[in-house]
Protein backbone atom coordinates (compact mmCIF):
# COMPACT_ATOMS: atom_id res chain seq x y z
CA UNK A 1 0.00 0.00 0.00
CA UNK A 2 2.81 2.28 0.86
CA UNK A 3 4.01 1.72 -2.42
CA UNK A 4 1.59 3.64 -4.22
CA UNK A 5 -1.85 4.24 -2.78
CA UNK A 6 -0.23 6.15 0.36
CA UNK A 7 2.91 8.16 1.09
CA UNK A 8 4.28 7.33 4.55
CA UNK A 9 7.62 7.92 4.05
CA UNK A 10 10.52 5.91 6.23
CA UNK A 11 7.59 3.21 7.80
CA UNK A 12 7.54 1.28 4.51
CA UNK A 13 11.51 0.54 4.84
CA UNK A 14 12.66 -3.11 6.01
CA UNK A 15 14.48 -1.54 8.94
CA UNK A 16 11.80 0.65 10.19
CA UNK A 17 8.64 -1.64 10.41
CA UNK A 18 11.28 -4.52 11.77
CA UNK A 19 11.55 -2.35 14.48
CA UNK A 20 8.10 -2.14 15.05
CA UNK A 21 7.58 -5.74 14.98
CA UNK A 22 10.58 -6.39 17.02
CA UNK A 23 9.41 -4.05 20.16
CA UNK A 24 5.82 -5.75 19.83
CA UNK A 25 7.32 -9.67 19.72
CA UNK A 26 9.81 -9.14 22.23
CA UNK A 27 12.45 -10.87 19.81
CA UNK A 28 14.15 -7.37 18.34
CA UNK A 29 17.35 -9.33 17.21
CA UNK A 30 15.83 -11.58 15.04
CA UNK A 31 13.69 -8.62 13.55
CA UNK A 32 16.29 -6.70 13.06
CA UNK A 33 18.40 -9.42 11.20
CA UNK A 34 15.72 -10.56 9.00
CA UNK A 35 14.97 -6.83 8.08
CA UNK A 36 18.65 -5.66 8.01
CA UNK A 37 19.19 -8.19 5.37
CA UNK A 38 16.50 -7.20 2.97
CA UNK A 39 17.17 -3.53 3.62
CA UNK A 40 20.84 -4.29 2.40
CA UNK A 41 19.50 -6.61 -0.57
CA UNK A 42 17.74 -4.11 -1.83
CA UNK A 43 20.41 -1.27 -1.98
CA UNK A 44 20.46 -0.98 -6.01
CA UNK A 45 16.69 -1.02 -6.83
CA UNK A 46 14.71 2.04 -6.42
CA UNK A 47 11.89 3.25 -9.22
CA UNK A 48 12.64 5.24 -11.67
CA UNK A 49 9.92 5.81 -14.78
CA UNK A 50 8.13 2.74 -15.74
CA UNK A 51 10.02 0.09 -13.90
CA UNK A 52 8.86 -1.34 -10.99
CA UNK A 53 11.13 -2.49 -8.32
CA UNK A 54 10.93 -5.71 -6.14
CA UNK A 55 8.61 -5.32 -3.59
CA UNK A 56 10.99 -5.93 -0.49
CA UNK A 57 8.32 -5.67 1.89
CA UNK A 58 6.20 -8.95 0.90
CA UNK A 59 9.25 -11.34 1.68
CA UNK A 60 10.46 -8.61 4.51
CA UNK A 61 6.69 -9.06 6.02
CA UNK A 62 6.72 -13.11 5.27
CA UNK A 63 9.99 -13.68 6.95
CA UNK A 64 8.90 -11.99 10.30
CA UNK A 65 5.69 -13.63 10.80
CA UNK A 66 6.14 -17.14 10.12
CA UNK A 67 9.63 -16.50 12.07
CA UNK A 68 7.25 -15.96 15.36
CA UNK A 69 4.78 -18.36 14.52
CA UNK A 70 7.19 -21.16 14.13
CA UNK A 71 9.37 -19.87 17.26
CA UNK A 72 12.39 -19.56 15.06
CA UNK A 73 15.19 -17.57 15.76
CA UNK A 74 18.67 -19.00 15.03
CA UNK A 75 20.09 -17.57 11.41
CA UNK A 76 20.79 -20.73 10.15
CA UNK A 77 17.24 -21.71 10.12
CA UNK A 78 15.97 -18.34 9.34
CA UNK A 79 18.34 -18.71 6.15
CA UNK A 80 15.43 -21.01 5.22
CA UNK A 81 12.75 -18.25 5.21
CA UNK A 82 15.01 -16.01 3.76
CA UNK A 83 15.70 -18.25 0.37
CA UNK A 84 11.95 -19.53 0.29
CA UNK A 85 10.53 -16.04 0.48
CA UNK A 86 12.97 -14.24 -1.76
CA UNK A 87 11.14 -14.43 -4.74
CA UNK A 88 8.01 -13.02 -3.81
CA UNK A 89 9.71 -9.96 -3.85
CA UNK A 90 9.29 -10.08 -7.57
CA UNK A 91 6.08 -11.94 -7.81
CA UNK A 92 5.17 -8.97 -5.30
CA UNK A 93 6.39 -6.57 -8.41
CA UNK A 94 4.70 -8.08 -11.06
CA UNK A 95 1.63 -7.98 -9.30
CA UNK A 96 1.51 -4.41 -9.10
CA UNK A 97 2.21 -4.58 -13.11
CA UNK A 98 -0.79 -7.02 -13.63
CA UNK A 99 -2.91 -3.93 -11.69
CA UNK A 100 -1.48 -1.19 -13.23
CA UNK A 101 -2.85 -2.84 -16.89
CA UNK A 102 -6.08 -3.06 -15.01
CA UNK A 103 -6.01 0.09 -14.02
CA UNK A 104 -6.10 1.13 -18.18
CA UNK A 105 -10.07 0.20 -17.43
CA UNK A 106 -10.36 3.30 -14.73
CA UNK A 107 -8.16 5.64 -16.72
CA UNK A 108 -10.40 5.10 -19.66
CA UNK A 109 -13.30 5.96 -18.02
CA UNK A 110 -11.75 9.11 -16.65
CA UNK A 111 -11.55 10.42 -19.81
CA UNK A 112 -15.04 10.05 -20.63
CA UNK A 113 -16.15 11.88 -17.79
CA UNK A 114 -13.67 14.89 -18.37
CA UNK A 115 -15.30 14.67 -21.64
CA UNK A 116 -18.35 13.89 -21.65
CA UNK A 117 -19.93 14.11 -17.90
CA UNK A 118 -18.03 16.97 -16.14
CA UNK A 119 -20.53 16.93 -13.69
CA UNK A 120 -20.48 13.53 -12.79
CA UNK A 121 -16.42 13.10 -12.50
CA UNK A 122 -16.31 10.88 -9.57
CA UNK A 123 -12.21 10.70 -8.71
CA UNK A 124 -12.81 9.19 -5.25
CA UNK A 125 -14.56 6.00 -6.37
CA UNK A 126 -11.73 5.34 -9.12
CA UNK A 127 -9.28 5.86 -5.78
CA UNK A 128 -11.39 3.69 -3.77
CA UNK A 129 -11.36 0.75 -6.01
CA UNK A 130 -7.67 0.83 -7.08
CA UNK A 131 -6.69 0.97 -3.42
CA UNK A 132 -9.24 -2.52 -2.68
CA UNK A 133 -7.59 -3.82 -5.48
CA UNK A 134 -4.52 -3.48 -4.01
CA UNK A 135 -5.57 -4.69 -0.42
CA UNK A 136 -7.13 -7.66 -2.51
CA UNK A 137 -4.43 -8.80 -4.39
CA UNK A 138 -1.33 -8.37 -2.27
CA UNK A 139 -2.90 -9.35 0.64
CA UNK A 140 -4.59 -12.39 -0.82
CA UNK A 141 -1.18 -13.29 -2.10
CA UNK A 142 0.11 -12.76 1.23
CA UNK A 143 -2.07 -15.04 3.37
CA UNK A 144 -1.94 -18.01 0.79
CA UNK A 145 2.02 -17.82 0.43
CA UNK A 146 1.79 -17.62 4.51
CA UNK A 147 -0.45 -20.48 5.06
CA UNK A 148 1.70 -22.57 2.84
CA UNK A 149 4.70 -21.52 4.42
CA UNK A 150 3.56 -22.28 7.86
CA UNK A 151 3.05 -26.15 6.40
CA UNK A 152 5.75 -26.59 4.39
CA UNK A 153 8.67 -24.58 6.57
CA UNK A 154 8.97 -27.13 9.58
CA UNK A 155 8.51 -30.19 7.18
CA UNK A 156 11.89 -28.33 4.95
CA UNK A 157 13.55 -27.78 8.45
CA UNK A 158 14.06 -31.72 9.00
CA UNK A 159 16.16 -31.83 5.76
CA UNK A 160 17.66 -28.69 6.23
CA UNK A 161 21.58 -28.98 5.94
CA UNK A 162 22.34 -25.44 7.85
CA UNK A 163 20.63 -26.55 10.91
CA UNK A 164 22.70 -26.31 14.10
CA UNK A 165 25.64 -24.38 12.05
CA UNK A 166 27.71 -21.26 13.46
CA UNK A 167 26.34 -19.66 10.63
CA UNK A 168 25.73 -15.62 12.01
CA UNK A 169 23.41 -12.61 10.91
CA UNK A 170 27.16 -11.06 10.01
CA UNK A 171 27.23 -13.88 7.06
CA UNK A 172 24.01 -13.18 6.16
CA UNK A 173 24.08 -9.45 5.94
CA UNK A 174 27.63 -9.77 3.87
CA UNK A 175 26.02 -11.71 1.05
CA UNK A 176 22.88 -9.64 0.97
CA UNK A 177 25.20 -6.10 0.52
CA UNK A 178 26.96 -8.38 -2.48
CA UNK A 179 24.56 -6.44 -5.32
CA UNK A 180 24.73 -3.04 -3.45
CA UNK A 181 29.01 -3.92 -3.29
CA UNK A 182 28.72 -4.47 -7.46
CA UNK A 183 26.11 -2.10 -8.19
CA UNK A 184 29.21 0.91 -7.78
CA UNK A 185 29.87 1.95 -10.92
CA UNK A 186 32.39 4.81 -9.80
CA UNK A 187 36.17 3.94 -9.29
CA UNK A 188 36.07 6.45 -6.52
CA UNK A 189 33.59 4.77 -4.75
CA UNK A 190 35.49 1.67 -5.25
CA UNK A 191 38.59 3.32 -3.42
CA UNK A 192 36.59 4.77 -1.11
CA UNK A 193 34.92 0.90 -0.25
CA UNK A 194 38.46 -0.49 -0.30
CA UNK A 195 39.63 2.22 1.77
CA UNK A 196 37.21 1.93 4.69
CA UNK A 197 37.94 -1.90 4.67
CA UNK A 198 41.48 -1.51 5.34
CA UNK A 199 40.71 1.45 8.44
CA UNK A 200 38.49 -1.24 9.84
CA UNK A 201 40.59 -4.36 9.74
CA UNK A 202 43.65 -1.76 10.87
CA UNK A 203 41.63 -0.80 13.55
CA UNK A 204 40.22 -4.80 14.68
CA UNK A 205 44.13 -5.60 14.25
CA UNK A 206 45.31 -2.71 16.63
CA UNK A 207 42.49 -3.16 19.20
CA UNK A 208 43.56 -6.92 19.21
CA UNK A 209 47.08 -6.52 19.65
CA UNK A 210 46.43 -3.62 22.40
CA UNK A 211 43.86 -6.58 24.09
Amino acid sequence: MSRFAFNIGFIDRPITFGLLFGAITGDLATALGICVFFELLWLDFFPAGTYIPPNRALPAFLCLALTHMLGLSLPADVLLLLLLTLPTAWLGAKLEGWQRVWQNASYNEAQLWVKDEVQGFRSGALIRRGVLQTVLLQGGTFLLIGLIGLWAVPELLAYWPVTGSDLGWGHLWSAALIGGVLSLRIKAAYGTLLAGLALAFFVIWFTSMSA
